[in-house]
């Protein structure tokens, strides 16, 4: 089961509930990316409070998440998210490791194929093909 929210550049979020592949794909060719940047650079301008809006995606267990960020024109960033267990403090108390993967400049195009291998659970394979698409660093930069 994958669950999916809308990320918006004033922080707030739209919940979007239980997802399919199709309806993911949907509620990111649909939603209004250029009104989302305009209101980034707003924000932005004014010293408030911001992040780049973008589709988000998580599994049942919300130890893996995705997530899209429109830039511009066919363009995105995407964060891949892992939390993972990590070796026991002191022998006993859990700990956990946040495991991201960021990436720059990839198309609509790769970012489809990404969300279909997250709907397939394809993690490990998610990971590898993000690392060889895009950029590290936001063109530029870096």
């Amino acid at each position: 089961m994958v669950i999916g929210w809308i990320q918006s550049a004033d922080l707030e979020v739209k919940e979007l509930g239980t997802l399919t592949y199709t309806q993911a794909l949907q509620a990111f060719v649909n939603h209004d990316w250029v009104a989302e940047q305009a209101l980034e650079i707003e924000l932005r301008a004014g010293n408030n409070s911001f992040c780049p809006a973008g589709l988000g995606l998580n599994n049942e267990e919300d130890t893996v998440i995705l997530h899209i960020c429109p830039q511009n024109s066919n363009r995105n960033m995407v964060f891949f998210i892992r939390i993972v267990m990590g070796k026991k403090l002191l022998g006993l108390i859990p700990q956990t490791k946040r495991l991201t993967d960021t990436r720059y400049d990839l198309t609509d195009e790769e970012c489809r194929y990404l969300m279909r291998l997250f709907f397939e659970e394809a993690y490990e394979q998610l990971r590898d093909q993000l690392n060889q698409r895009g950029h590290a660093t936001p063109q530029g930069e870096g």
